[in-house]
């Protein structure tokens, strides 16, 4: 394996991800990659219909890539069910109106569309 980071990548518009469960180490190794080119991400993060009683692996692994997306300046937005698709806070112009085709993830009123 090697990291994104290591590939030094230009121009990336997009990211697209399945890792089962290795999500929060994949976006460890493409941080500085995902801030230099700000890429939409769309990821598959497994925690379940509801949040508050997922099981506690799930919802630790959910809490650490959604906490690091944010740090990274990332919105999360739910596609459907366990689908999400993260934007650049910064979004302008045609991606900032892409995004609000979206419901943003919200922990406190937990719905993936389940």
């Amino acid at each position: 394996m090697v990291s994104l980071d290591s590939l030094n990548l230009k121009n990336l518009s997009l990211i697209k991800m399945d890792v089962e469960n290795y999500e929060y180490f994949i976006l460890k190794g493409a941080e500085e990659t995902i801030k230099r080119n700000r890429p939409v991400i769309v990821f598959e993060c497994w925690i379940g219909k509801d949040y508050e009683n997922s099981a506690p692996k799930e919802k630790a692994n959910f809490d650490r890539v959604i906490s690091l997306l944010e740090s990274y300046g990332y919105d999360i937005h739910v596609i459907y069910c366990n689908d999400f698709i993260a934007f650049p806070s910064e979004a302008t112009g045609h991606l900032s109106e892409y995004k609000k085709k979206f419901k943003k993830l919200d922990l406190t009123n937990f719905d993936i569309g389940l």
